[in-house]
């Protein structure tokens, strides 16, 4: 199975770089419209989230929308000398961001603690591809798998392009799955919940 879910990761890879950036924004701009239209945003919320890298969905203006309506988004930090794993920090502007490990924009910790990602309501995930079953593949580097494994959360949301959306992925044991796939054109509830 890993080699199956190896080739699967390098042929959506290699399709996701093939969007232009007009087609990347304007299915983006569609995506968070369908995002928005899940109801999982009040303010002073937390939303735990991603910012794009290498033609991902582009959340961006996501991240510009739940600073504007006073909720916190909750952002994916690295930890340093341990691969594979990660925390998430609250951030509360813009100018709290510093580009990380793998060129993502991470918060600028500033020796905080890890931050208790149980009073975060929804996450966001990016992925290479997600399926029907809500079963994610990442880049391989189990990253979300384990920060996901640490505690159940309320609501976890794949964003992805319509051609990310497949009907079934192989699925190992420790894949999280999530309960939304949202896509340019539709609003897919995983067959897992």
């Amino acid at each position: 199975m890993p080699r199956e879910k190896e080739l699967m990761r390098r042929k959506m890879i290699e399709r996701r770089q093939r969007i232009s950036r007009a087609e990347v924004w304007e299915k983006s701009r569609k995506i968070i419209r369908n995002l928005f239209n899940l109801r999982a945003f009040s303010p002073g919320e937390y939303v735990g989230m991603y910012l794009p890298v290498r033609n991902e969905v582009d959340t961006r203006p996501l991240f510009r929308y739940l600073l504007h309506l006073k909720a916190l988004p909750v952002l994916p930090c690295c930890r340093k000398d341990e691969p594979g794993e990660m925390d998430f920090f609250p951030v509360r502007d813009k100018n709290d961001l510093q580009k990380g490990k793998f060129g993502i924009q991470e918060p600028c910790i500033r020796d905080q603690s890890a931050f208790d990602c149980s009073r975060v309501k929804v996450f966001i995930l990016p992925g290479v591809a997600f399926d029907r079953q809500g079963y994610r593949l990442g880049f391989g580097g189990g990253y979300y798998d384990r920060f996901l494994a640490r505690a159940p959360f309320s609501m976890l949301v794949g964003a992805a392009y319509h051609f990310q959306l497949l009907p079934a992925l192989p699925a190992e044991s420790w894949d999280q799955p999530v309960n939304y796939v949202v896509t340019e054109k539709e609003i897919h509830c995983a067959s897992n919940i």
